[in-house]
């Protein structure tokens, strides 16, 4: 799954990622980073971790700990937003333009 994202690429590079940080971090954050956004610069798949790069901030999580959910907390997502969890629940959004 996370090869077929890489192998994409050029579709959701210009996208957006959001940052929802993991529950536990979310008790710490300051409020307005909690959702921060930036835009995809790329997608890289090692043997072992999932990383999506913006401009601004770095997502990633070892490929045995991601996973999809269509379930969010923060309200509705756009069309052609993949909703990614790991580790700990840490929870962001890649979307598409």
């Amino acid at each position: 799954m996370w090869q077929e994202l890489v192998d994409q690429k050029d579709k959701w590079i210009g996208g957006t990622l959001k940052d929802f940080c993991s529950p536990s971090d979310r008790r710490i954050v300051k409020p307005e980073l909690i959702g921060a956004e930036t835009t995809i610069v790329d997608l890289v798949l090692t043997e072992t971790v999932f990383y999506v790069y913006g401009e601004d901030f770095d997502c990633s999580g070892n490929r045995d700990d991601l996973g999809l959910t269509h379930v969010t907390e923060f309200g509705p997502v756009p069309p052609g937003t993949l909703i990614i969890l790991g580790y700990g629940g840490h929870e962001f959004h890649i979307t598409h333009e």
